[in-house]
């Protein structure tokens, strides 16, 4: 940042001013489409609901109807309508899975966005299976990445769930970045939660381009960024909110794999 200009600076600053207004602006968008597909979802629901209890009907009335029929072709086209049904039933249960799934998806991403600074009922293992949950929207990451999810903490986070959801959604957001731009064999994600002597680890690991050589003395400062076109706040910010939460947060790996370690203080709830 030293190197920087004073009209350089302001231009800096300007356009993550403007970028932060947009993001608000996006969340608001997002919250209201949240809820409206939330409505969608639910009327998709009570349908498969209704349509599987007609199934069920129907089948027991197609049995029924075919034991009191003795000719064999009213019997042969009653058992391909049977058939036919039980199809569609199978069918039916998919859909049932994928609206499940949605409700899963929505909920936790909901969960995300109502996390508020002035505190929350979330533990540690939810917020972080809800932001892993919500970043499978991205296709690479969903279908490309071979995932490994190991959370063994359920500690209450409090005031602190809005600190660490920033945190966290921002270093998996970055290992999806670094593995999109080329991982080191098979992409590979793991994210690790534990403890250590009382503390809490989370270590966010990946296999992807790694922290380049002229950027490793300076990614936690303000401006600095690897991908083009990015603000270069996300890890500036980080660290200052786990400083301000007691904890910290540095890379324990550069490159093959590169891992991010957060350290987060004992009560973390009431740190």
């Amino acid at each position: 940042m030293s190197s920087m200009s004073p009209e350089e600076l302001l231009t800096a600053w300007e356009d993550a001013y403007l970028g932060q207004c947009q993001t608000a602006r996006v969340g608001r968008f997002f919250k209201g489409t949240i809820h409206n597909l939330n409505g969608v979802v639910q009327a998709f629901s009570m349908q498969s609901e209704l349509f599987a209890m007609m199934f069920a009907k129907a089948d027991r009335l197609l049995v029924e109807a075919l034991e009191g029929v003795e000719n064999e072709a009213g019997r042969a086209k009653i058992s391909q309508t049977l058939a036919l049904l039980q199809k569609r039933q199978k069918t039916l249960g998919q859909v049932e899975e994928k609206i499940i799934l949605s409700q899963e998806i929505l909920k936790n991403t909901a969960d995300i966005s109502q996390v508020s600074a002035e505190g929350s009922s979330l533990t540690l293992h939810t917020l972080i299976n809800n932001i892993v949950t919500f970043f499978q929207s991205h296709m690479f990451f969903k279908h490309k990445v071979h995932k490994h999810i190991d959370v063994e903490v359920e500690t209450l986070l409090g005031e602190k769930a809005f600190a660490l959801s920033v945190v966290f959604a921002n270093l998996v957001e970055n290992s999806i970045q670094a593995l999109e731009q080329g991982p080191q064999g098979e992409p590979r994600f793991s994210l690790r939660c534990f403890t250590r002597n009382d503390w809490i680890i989370v270590e966010v690991e990946d296999n992807g381009v790694g922290v380049p050589e002229h950027l490793r003395q300076s990614l936690f400062q303000e401006f600095v960024s690897s991908p083009p076109g990015h603000q270069g706040l996300g890890l500036y910010q980080a660290q200052k909110m786990m400083s301000e939460m007691g904890g910290e947060i540095k890379v324990t790996g550069l490159a093959n794999p590169t891992v991010f370690t957060v350290s987060l203080p004992p009560n973390l709830a009431k740190a």
